[in-house]
């Protein structure tokens, strides 16, 4: 990848690949208003230069479209999301209303689950400790499986708030999600 990087200017590989793919959602939102940095700056993973900033997933399921990725983010400029946190959503039924992200959260809705983040009149607000991206040190990662060899870095969850909806109905999440306490929602 080093080599690679030398001769076309870009490593085409996994780290490289998969800080794209995070670049790439963190543009999408910025695009769509959503308070969140697009170029944060750059990390070295492996001798490759890579671009770093928030860890955004955008399932296939939650939205495959400009247009639906709008539509689940009505009030764009109520959203925003520190360079390092990282979002994982993950289902049809979500909409990402108003939201202050600073740490870790994962969530997911299975069909016939609506679950709102934030309303016209409160935020999900989560703040923590987040995951920690590490290097891997290649000639000495004994104990590292090939693939974080290749990756160069190791995802350490160290805090996150982490939902699974799946059953039926309604939930709409408001208020601080904070470390041991209750997920926050309004009927």
């Amino acid at each position: 990848a080093v080599k690679k990087m030398a001769k076309t200017g870009h490593p085409e590989c996994m780290a490289s690949g998969e800080a794209d793919f995070y670049r790439v959602n963190r543009m999408l939102l910025n695009q769509i208003g959503v308070n969140v940095t697009v170029d944060v700056g750059v990390v070295t993973r492996l001798g490759v230069r890579v671009s770093e900033g928030a860890k955004i997933v955008l399932k296939p399921s939650f939205a495959s479209s400009i247009e639906e990725l709008k539509s689940k983010f009505p009030n764009p400029s109520l959203v925003s999301i520190s360079d390092r946190s990282t979002l994982v959503l993950d289902g049809q039924g979500i909409t990402v209303s108003a939201l202050t992200l600073d740490g870790a959260l994962r969530i997911s809705a299975q069909p016939k689950a609506t679950v709102v983040l934030g309303d016209e009149k409160e935020a999900l607000v989560v703040r923590n400790k987040g995951h920690a991206f590490e290097n891997i040190d290649a000639e000495n990662g004994q104990g590292d499986g090939e693939e974080l060899l290749i990756r160069g870095y190791r995802c350490c969850v160290i805090d996150e708030r982490k939902k699974a909806f799946d059953q039926p109905g309604r939930h709409v999440l408001v208020g601080e999600w904070l470390q041991d306490s209750k997920l926050p929602t309004r009927s």
